[in-house]
C-alpha cells in the first residue's frame, strides 16, 4: 500500500473509520463516494485518478477538503466554502444539523451538496472568512417566528457578533438557536422563550448571516 498513491491510503483509511463493517475495500469507497466499483478499481490498481471536476465532490463525500485527500500534506481540513470567480457566487457546503459541533472539531464532515450563493458586500464586510460559511436546513431547533423547520441557514464561525443577530449556541450536550442581546458588554442572549442566558465558558456561538424562508 504505500507505494500507491497518497489519495488511494487517504481513501481507504477515511473509508474503514465511515464505514467499517464493509470488509472489501473496493465496495466500501464506491458506497461513499457513488463511483462504480470498476472506477475505483482503477483507481486502486491502475494508476488512474479521478478527473479534476469530479474531486471536490469526492472528497466532500468523505468528509474532507479536496486539498486534504488529493493534496501531499497529511494534515486533515474539511470541506470549505469555494469561490467561482467565472460566476461570482460561492459553493457553499450544506452539512446536517447534527454535524454543526464538528466544525470546531478536526474530524470529517460530511457534505450533502453545495448552494450557489452570492455573498454581498454587505454580508463579506462582517466575515473574516467567507471560506468558513456553511448551509444548513433547520430540523428540531428554531426560534419562531423568525426561523422555522426547514429554513435553510448559512453560518460563519467568523461573522461579527453584535447585539440582534441570531447565532447557533453549542454547549457540551445542548444546542439552540439564540438570538444576541447585550454582546459587546456582558455577553448576553436570549432564547426563543424571552429568557437571558449568560455565554458559558468553553461554550461556542456560531453566527447565522443569512436565512432563506421554506415558505418563499
Amino acid at each position: 500500500m504505500s507505494n500507491q498513491p497518497k489519495f488511494i491510503n487517504k481513501m481507504i483509511a477515511l473509508s474503514e473509520q465511515l464505514i467499517p463493517d464493509i470488509k472489501n475495500k473496493e465496495k466500501r469507497i464506491a458506497k461513499i463516494c457513488g463511483e462504480n466499483e470498476s472506477t475505483v478499481k482503477n483507481w486502486l490498481f491502475h494508476d488512474r485518478t479521478p478527473p479534476a471536476k469530479k474531486r471536490t465532490i469526492i472528497a466532500d463525500k468523505f468528509g474532507v477538503s479536496e486539498e486534504f485527500l488529493f493534496g501531499e500534506t497529511d494534515i486533515l481540513s474539511v470541506p470549505c466554502a469555494l469561490y467561482k470567480s467565472d460566476m461570482d457566487i460561492w459553493l457553499i457546503p450544506r452539512i446536517k444539523q447534527s454535524d454543526i459541533n464538528k466544525l470546531a472539531e478536526r474530524c470529517s464532515l460530511y457534505v450533502l451538496d453545495r448552494l450557489p450563493l452570492k455573498i454581498t458586500k454587505k454580508i463579506s464586510q462582517q466575515l473574516i472568512n467567507p471560506e468558513n460559511t456553511y448551509c444548513i436546513e433547520i430540523e428540531d431547533i428554531d426560534f419562531p417566528p423568525f426561523l422555522v423547520k426547514n429554513d435553510y441557514v448559512f453560518i460563519n464561525n467568523t461573522a461579527l457578533k453584535k447585539a440582534g443577530i441570531f447565532c447557533f449556541y453549542l454547549r457540551k450536550h445542548n444546542m439552540e438557536i439564540v438570538r444576541l442581546t447585550n454582546w459587546e458588554d456582558h455577553k448576553e442572549m436570549s432564547n426563543k422563550a424571552g429568557k437571558r442566558i449568560d455565554y458559558e465558558k468553553n461554550s461556542t456561538i456560531i453566527p447565522i448571516i443569512l436565512t432563506i424562508s421554506n415558505n418563499y
